[in-house]
């Protein structure tokens, strides 16, 4: 942005950003649906609400897909996650933890996710991160999920910050739309989207670890 305005918060994005994880939910989601004759591959999981993924492939295979098979489903996908993230199976992209307690040193930081909340609390544990957020907000805590503004918009508020004083870190297009329409400022990450499915975008960056924290807050990426 050419007026360098300063950041107050920056809010993270969880699966793709700051995890290598969506390989591992897409396992899990396989691991649940397999008695039942379906499975879900990564890039159908990349961005998206476990509950929409998990429908979709019910009715791909006309299983009863009603939120309470859905709930029940997504219950058990979410406690096997959970379970190997406290196993060793979480794996940080590189750069993401410290570029989160830079952030913290100087500003209010907070991570907004579409996964459940015994999944994200479980991330924040296994990176050693529980202690530095002030706001996490998860799938559990709005009505609506990204590409939906209010998870952001509450993030926002939660931080006690203006949406255009603050930064979101991304990496998909549910999630960008998500804090684009929530006046969030934009870094999109090309973790594991390419960079002409990130558009409206502030600022685009290959990966986390390139990310200098003074160069964010000081206004100078967006």
């Amino acid at each position: 942005m050419t007026d360098r305005q300063p950041v107050r918060a920056v809010i993270f994005d969880l699966d793709g950003t700051l995890i290598n994880s969506e390989p591992l939910h897409a396992e899990a989601l396989t691991a649940v649906l397999s008695p039942l004759g379906a499975r879900v591959s990564t890039a159908q999981y990349v961005g998206r609400p476990d509950d929409v993924v998990l429908r979709e492939a019910l009715q791909s295979i006309d299983h009863d897909a009603s939120p309470n098979a859905v709930a029940e489903i997504h219950a058990r996908k979410s406690a096997l996650v959970v379970d190997w993230y406290a196993t060793g199976r979480l794996t940080a992209q590189p750069g993401a933890p410290e570029l989160v307690r830079a952030c913290a040193q100087r500003v209010n930081v907070a991570v907004c996710t579409a996964a459940r909340r015994n999944e994200a609390e479980a991330a924040m544990r296994g990176l050693g991160l529980t202690d530095v957020l002030h706001a996490l907000v998860t799938a559990d805590d709005t009505r609506d999920s990204k590409p939906d503004p209010a998870p952001y918009r509450l993030a926002c508020a939660r931080l006690d910050a203006n949406p255009s004083e603050c930064v979101a870190l991304e990496d998909s297009p549910t999630g960008l739309t998500s804090a684009l329409a929530a006046r969030l400022r934009t870094v999109a990450l090309l973790h594991t989207t390419p960079i002409d499915q990130l558009p409206g975008a502030h600022a685009h960056v290959r990966s986390i670890d390139l990310i200098d924290a003074d160069a964010l807050l000081a206004g100078e990426i967006v």
